[in-house]
């Protein structure tokens, strides 16, 4: 996770970073990022929520077995 200043347009802004992993099965995990936040208070606020998005959704895959994760990510025929 991190959080990271850079300027574009003579403006600074910044950018989030976010990368959960199951601690169960380290095959299962999810990045997230958020780009151009206008102030770091934001770029903090933007982290916790997406910590938050990306923890509930490994969260929830740890809970399915193996067949409703394939069925998740198989693209339909």
């Amino acid at each position: 996770m991190g959080i990271k200043s850079y300027i574009e347009n003579n403006q600074t802004l910044w950018s989030v970073y976010v990368h959960v992993r199951s601690s169960r099965n380290r095959a299962i995990r999810k990045q997230l990022h958020a780009n151009g936040l206008q102030s770091k208070a934001e770029a903090i606020a933007t982290e916790r929520k997406l910590l938050k998005e990306a923890s509930e959704e490994v969260a929830r895959f740890e809970g399915m077995g193996w067949k409703p994760l394939r069925e998740f990510f198989t693209l339909p025929e």
